[in-house]
């Protein structure tokens, strides 16, 4: 398993900046998300920890080593993508095999250790079937034990359950999050869901435009967006976000909205002029009691 830093990193598609400046720290077992919508730079993010892309500038590093100018080849990497990417001429137990006799792995130990994976995903019974004929959800399976078959340091995974329908992918997430958990494996999961990385995620970066918007765990980044962006993406129903114009002091507990106090938890840097209150809507009430 690994720690993987990130410093400055950034990329650039000739005159688009896909991603600017990006510093966090993924720690060793921890489950992280890339959230963000369409475009915003996570896919790049983590094609570059893996090593599929080389960024225009900043660091890389996975376990102590600095890898941001290394191949693929050599990160002790595996990568999940969204469309499963197996070889359809092999049954199961070749593909998850693959990346061992690879490796000339001996074929006692490979046959161990397919069957060992495949205990742990549930699919001994279709280790002889061939992929083609395979449900989504047991493709993606397959795709999960080729990538776990030879213990790598930490697993990348570009929207996996984005082409299953929205039921089974809920079954999915759950089914991946307590595989993480047996594994202790650090895992980097990009996801443009943010219900999916608030039920999954142990820390979660927000990007929006190639900028990391927030970091953080899942309930702080909910109680306290750091900006409004994060205010509107995160959150289903999304956040409320009325607009004032009012002074606020240091250690104020209060603001005037409308000639009406609202309390506020503790503002520890006063502002003045335009401001933004923010509440989710499972903080309101309606009150009958007002005349």
């Amino acid at each position: 398993m690994a720690q993987i830093i990130i410093k400055n990193l950034r990329k650039e598609f000739g005159a688009f900046t896909a991603v600017q400046s990006s510093s966090f720290t993924i720690e060793d077992g921890e489950f992280f998300m890339l959230l963000g919508p369409s475009g915003c730079g996570k896919t790049t993010t983590l094609r570059m920890i893996a090593g599929l892309e080389l960024p225009t500038s900043g660091e890389i590093y996975i376990d102590g080593a600095e890898v941001s100018q290394k191949p693929a080849s050599q990160r002790d990497i595996a990568f999940v993508f969204q469309m499963f990417a197996l070889y359809p001429h092999m049954n199961v137990r070749k593909n998850i095999s693959y990346p061992l006799v690879s490796q000339g792995m001996p074929s006692a130990q490979v046959r161990a250790k397919v069957s060992e994976v495949a205990g742990i995903l549930g699919i001994t019974a279709l280790l002889d079937k061939p992929v083609s004929g395979l449900s989504g959800g047991d493709r993606q399976r397959v795709a999960l034990g080729r990538a776990i078959v030879r213990d790598p340091s930490c697993f990348l995974m570009d929207e996996p359950l984005g082409a299953l329908d929205a039921e089974f992918r809920e079954h999915m997430a759950l089914e991946l999050r307590a595989l993480h958990d047996r594994m202790g494996a650090t895992t980097v999961y990009v996801t443009h869901d943010q219900l999916e990385a608030m039920q999954m995620g142990d820390k979660i970066v927000v990007m929006n435009h190639g900028v990391v918007e927030q970091f953080g765990k899942p309930q702080d980044i909910y109680d306290w967006p750091a900006t409004t962006f994060v205010a509107k993406f995160i959150g289903s129903p999304a956040m409320n976000l009325l607009e004032f114009n009012d002074m606020v002091g240091n250690g104020a507990t209060s603001v005037r909205l409308h000639e009406t106090a609202i309390e506020v938890p503790e503002i520890l840097t006063g502002t003045n002029g335009n401001l933004t209150f923010g509440v989710r809507p499972e903080h309101l009430h309606l009150d009958d009691t007002a005349g």
